[in-house]
């Protein structure tokens, strides 16, 4: 298999592996980089930092995971990461079976800029 690569505002991913149920990913993440804030109906996700700090947050839940942490996100709990530096993590998707279109976004990702949350949108209408 040819490794997919993904750009996205937060950086980019390289798909490892997909099948029927399962997908992993290796995510390059920019400092002050975030992704969604989403939740999956069916999906769970696995995360494990290789190597910077990565906030993980949910509803009931936030903690900075490090180097060879990892963190669980079941179905339906909305979540998003959060680079705190400059990131790379391994994220598994699972389910029986994967569903791609199978995430329900709240917030859109963006980057971190002045402390602030700024959207993609937000950011391409500023480079107009």
């Amino acid at each position: 298999m040819n490794n997919k690569l993904i750009y996205k505002i937060w950086g980019f991913k390289i798909r490892l592996l997909e099948t029927a149920t399962t997908v992993v990913d290796i995510l390059t993440l920019k400092r002050g980089g975030f992704c969604s804030w989403h939740y999956h109906d069916f999906k769970y996700n696995l995360f494990i930092v290789l190597s910077g700090r990565v906030l993980i947050e949910t509803e009931d839940y936030t903690k900075v995971l490090l180097k060879n942490d990892y963190y669980a996100v079941a179905p339906k709990i909305k979540h998003r990461f959060v680079a705190k530096s400059k990131a790379k993590l391994i994220e598994v998707m699972y389910t029986n079976p994967v569903l791609e279109d199978d995430i329900i976004r709240e917030k859109q990702g963006g980057l971190i800029i002045d402390g602030q949350f700024i959207s993609e949108d937000e950011i391409k209408r500023k480079k107009k």
